[in-house]
């Protein structure tokens, strides 16, 4: 009871240093002046970042809220360096494996070490002077040289899972949803949804772009690990279950 005595009657005060804030902000046009006075007479343990992030708008000058910690490296290897490095270490020990059932084995390994080395450059040459465009933006080349050789994926696991999707979508859904949908099929909507799907491949850019001009870099990091993480699981995820799509097994 006491301890609820106690927030209940601090809970005016509390309210009366927000009205003090507010009259400090309006009057000196600082909102974040505002808030430093809240932190110093009501919560002096409230951290900066906190009371940053109450501030209902940015004010030019004022520290940005800060990540909690910077990207995993090792040296001059970043995250994203570190997660591609690994990714076609993964693709070399599988292919040396499979090298049984492959057509190409050797096409494919020398690819994926290529990579891998260009990939090691880029770590190597960030601390030499290399270009910081070249070095923040190389880890998504590996991405397209990747993508450009999963043709082996039917020599590795011959079977399309085609039929076992479409069992999913039934079982979840009652129909298959892409022959639900055609009722509201129309021209425009279908371009409409090209354009959507296309800008898949542009909007990550954008923000990458977007962060990169700004300078903010572990933002920049945290994006671009997350949009390789994306398109590496994307891959191994079509390894396992290859499929062609509804339409191929709807048209048998």
């Amino acid at each position: 009871m006491g301890r609820s005595a106690s927030t209940t009657a601090s809970a005016p005060s509390f309210r009366s240093s927000i009205s003090r804030a507010a009259s400090v902000s309006s009057a000196s046009g600082d909102t974040v002046t505002g808030f430093r006075l809240i932190q110093s007479r009501t919560v002096p343990n409230l951290p900066l970042r906190v009371a940053t992030a109450l501030r209902g708008s940015p004010v030019a000058g004022s520290p940005r809220l800060p990540y909690p910690a910077p990207m995993p490296a090792m040296g001059a290897w970043k995250a994203a360096d570190l997660l591609t490095a690994a990714y076609l270490l993964g693709l070399v020990a599988l292919v040396f494996l499979s090298r049984d059932r492959l057509k190409h084995p050797a096409r494919l390994l020398v690819t994926y070490l290529v990579l891998l080395a260009l990939q090691a450059a880029i770590a190597v040459g960030r601390g030499l002077g290399l270009s910081p465009f070249i070095a923040a933006f190389f880890p998504i080349a590996p991405v397209l040289g990747i993508y450009a050789s999963l043709g082996f994926i039917p020599e590795l696991n011959p079977r399309d899972r085609d039929p076992a999707l479409r069992r999913l979508d039934r079982a979840v859904f009652g129909v298959d949803p892409s022959v639900w949908m055609d009722r509201y099929a129309r021209p425009w909507i279908t371009e409409a949804m090209q354009l959507a799907y296309l800008a898949y491949y542009v909007l990550p850019f954008v923000l990458l772009g977007t962060l990169y001009r700004r300078r903010e870099e572990q933002a920049f990091d945290r994006s671009l690990v997350a949009l390789l993480l994306s398109h590496y699981l994307a891959v191994t995820g079509y390894m396992l279950v290859p499929a062609l799509g509804p339409r191929f097994p709807l048209a048998g």
